[in-house]
């Protein structure tokens, strides 16, 4: 259930956010990863099932992270004294 979460971080799986992760895991704060790809559009002419097929596999998956609402200002702090 997204809606009773936060987002603290929305970007790519880089340095940042390998610091926000191990920064949340060291407070003891749980949190929720979601992946995405960058640049997916689906071709709704020839169908949704085949927006994929031939895209560049290198491009970056951007992830963003949530946390629960009661948890949303400790995090901060914890990832401010990172």
């Amino acid at each position: 259930m997204m809606f009773l979460k936060r987002e603290i971080y929305s970007g790519p799986k880089n340095d940042k956010f390998f610091v926000i992760t191990s920064a949340l895991k060291k407070a003891g704060i749980k949190y929720d990863i979601k992946n995405y790809d960058a640049e997916h559009t689906a071709d709704l002419v020839r169908g949704a099932g085949v927006g994929r097929f031939g895209q560049n596999p290198s491009l970056p998956t951007i992830c963003a992270v949530y946390v629960s609402k009661n948890d949303y200002d400790a995090a901060v702090n914890a990832i401010k004294t990172k």
